[in-house]
């Protein structure tokens, strides 16, 4: 028996079609002018910087708030981009790559946090109106820049085509909303320092990219991170909680 899956409605469609323009439309047009232009794993550690701006977003929307733990840990990730900009990305970056870096990293963030405000829905359904919505943000935009359409000929090609669409579009983004529906949105997002662990060596073997000890030392502010996130998501809820909810229903 195959199980219906509603497409959201109303407000939630809403908020899906501003989640799919701004996470997926202006995020992917952003990153993909990027990408052409930069080496991807050092691209990628920019990425380092969605938690932080996750949770800056998260807060100003009074989704989540600040502390001192949060903010250290993204504090000293940072620290390391800045060591890895300082150890060789300024002879290839330049201030309008750097800039598309930056407006791409907010719209991930913030596609987050859209998604955080939404009415609970399923993630498939989310995804499908959502990706439908930023593929049509980005063919405009592809046609305003008088892009040339045409199939890939090569195999390789059509190989990395359907990786992308199989495994980078809708399993990724299945599970990673799945997630986020679950963890805050800034907790979330600490599965991004992930992606340069994998994206640097990749692109060692792939491009011939250097691994240098600056990247070592990003990755390293990384992972601090990341081991600050699961060690939070493992604490039990405050003891406090369930007497406060019992008062306020007395």
């Amino acid at each position: 028996m195959v199980r219906r899956i509603a497409l959201p409605t109303g407000r939630a469609l809403l908020g899906t079609l501003l989640y799919g323009v701004v996470a997926i439309g202006a995020s992917y047009a952003f990153a993909y002018w990027s990408l052409v232009r930069v080496e991807a794993g050092r691209a990628t550690v920019f990425l380092a910087f969605v938690p932080l701006m996750t949770l800056f977003l998260a807060t100003a929307h009074g989704l989540e708030t600040m502390s001192w733990r949060r903010v250290a840990g993204a504090l000293i990730a940072v620290v390391g981009i800045v060591v890895v900009v300082g150890g060789g990305l300024g002879t290839t970056l330049t201030l309008p790559l750097l800039l598309a870096l930056i407006v791409g990293v907010v719209c991930n963030a913030e596609g987050a946090v859209i998604f955080k405000l939404l009415p609970k829905g399923n993630p498939v359904a989310t995804n499908a109106v959502a990706f439908t919505t930023g593929a049509a943000v980005l063919a405009g935009a592809s046609m305003l820049a008088g892009e040339t359409w045409s199939l890939p000929a090569a195999a390789n090609t059509w190989a990395a085509l359907t990786y992308l669409v199989v495994i980078g579009s809708v399993l990724v983004f299945y599970l990673y909303l799945f997630v986020l529906g679950r963890w805050p949105a800034s907790r979330t997002a600490y599965g991004f320092v992930l992606l340069p662990v994998a994206a640097i060596p990749i692109s060692a073997w792939l491009t011939g990219e250097v691994v240098t000890a600056s990247f070592v030392l990003a990755l390293s502010s990384c992972w601090w991170r990341l081991a600050g996130a699961i060690s939070r998501s493992r604490r039990p809820a405050p003891a406090e909680s369930a007497p406060v909810i019992e008062c306020a229903t007395c």
